[in-house]
């Protein structure tokens, strides 16, 4: 014989293996500015979206993390969410955050120059960090000129 075999089709599946999550809608055309003297500012235009190709339905354990990545003042700068909307916090400070009465996780942070930081609980869905994503606010307790970059 030759050695050939006919050709045929084979279909291959990937599964992906624990994937970080992804941050879509933020960068060099999302600029953000801040007016002195406005109080806390929603950072993202309302288009910002997380994904996550492992399982969509479960974020537990997760954590958003927003820092001040450039010309930070550790004493001036502020990172929090807005809780005009559906999004409470329990305290200022850190503690626990929900989003329409359900309880999705904790935060820390944001003031004298730490990371927010916000990790998600079971109960947290991606669309709730989705919100959360999209309700984080910048303020400067300080009257003074600086362009600053929020990474997250």
């Amino acid at each position: 014989g030759s050695g050939d075999s006919a050709p045929a089709n084979v279909d291959i599946t990937v599964n992906p293996v624990n994937d970080v999550p992804v941050i879509a809608n933020l960068g060099a055309a999302d600029d953000f500015t801040f007016t002195e003297e406005d109080g806390a500012t929603i950072i993202d235009d309302g288009n910002a979206t997380i994904t996550d190709g492992d399982n969509p339905a479960d974020i537990n354990g997760n954590t958003l993390t927003v820092s001040v990545s450039v010309n930070r003042v550790d004493a001036e700068d502020e990172l929090s969410v807005d809780t005009g909307g559906t999004i409470t916090l329990d305290d200022p400070t850190g503690g626990d955050i929900s989003n329409s009465g359900t309880h999705i996780g904790s935060y820390a942070g944001g003031t004298f120059g730490t990371d927010l930081v916000i990790t998600f609980n079971a109960n947290a869905t991606l669309a709730d960090a989705n919100t959360v994503l999209q309700n984080i606010t910048y303020n400067n307790n300080y009257q003074h000129h600086h362009r600053q970059l929020i990474k997250w």
